[in-house]
């Protein structure tokens, strides 16, 4: 058990250090035009458009929205823009994208700390998201849902908030999706306080 655990660990790990070089950002364009569309007036077609134009992966969104990308100065409002999509995209869909943008995922400064903190919200005990992103990954295959954890736990530091969420997430996931507590469970072993930040390199 331990040795397929270890492969299934490393397996999605170099799944995402491969998967850098594929790196493609979005139609900034469309985007930008949708996003104004949408501060406009907040309708449910403009909540669609905008929420269509977003990035559907972390390729996508890291190409978009990491340091030196071409809308690096706007990931904050965009990210929290998308947290608002959750009120008129179906929860399900909602749900897929936000694991689809932390599968592979690295901890960083700036984007990909503005999507963890928006799926921390999606997780929150009184979210109705949180049900949707736990049906979502029991779907997927069991390395991608490695990832997604292991994205959303990483940390350079100790952490009160992150060990009381783990606690909480893992009593909930524990009763209702027990082989996804396991999953989440080893994930958390391996990354919290256990990574550095993407562009800080991988040495202690």
């Amino acid at each position: 058990m331990n040795m397929k655990r270890t492969f299934i660990i490393s397996l999605a790990l170099c799944t995402s250090l491969y998967a850098k070089a594929q790196y493609v950002a979005v139609d900034t364009t469309k985007l930008a035009q949708a996003y104004a569309a949408w501060q406009q007036e907040s309708s449910p077609a403009n909540q669609r458009v905008f929420f269509d134009a977003f990035p559907k992966n972390w390729m996508e969104f890291i190409a978009t929205y990491q340091y030196g990308a071409p809308f690096y100065d706007r990931a904050d409002k965009h990210v929290h823009a998308l947290g608002e999509m959750a009120k008129a995209i179906p929860t399900d869909e909602y749900c897929e994208r936000l694991v689809n943008l932390c599968i592979g995922g690295e901890l960083d400064a700036d984007a990909p700390n503005y999507l963890r903190e928006l799926v921390g919200e999606a997780l929150s005990a009184d979210s109705e998201s949180r049900k949707g992103i736990f049906t979502c990954l029991s779907r997927l295959r069991i390395g991608h849902r490695f990832q997604f954890w292991f994205f959303y736990w990483s940390n350079i530091v100790r952490s009160r908030t992150l060990e009381a969420e783990f606690a909480d997430l893992y009593a909930y996931a524990k009763e209702a999706y027990p082989a996804e507590a396991v999953i989440m469970a080893d994930a958390y072993k391996y990354a919290y306080n256990g990574v550095n930040f993407m562009t800080e390199g991988y040495r202690k």
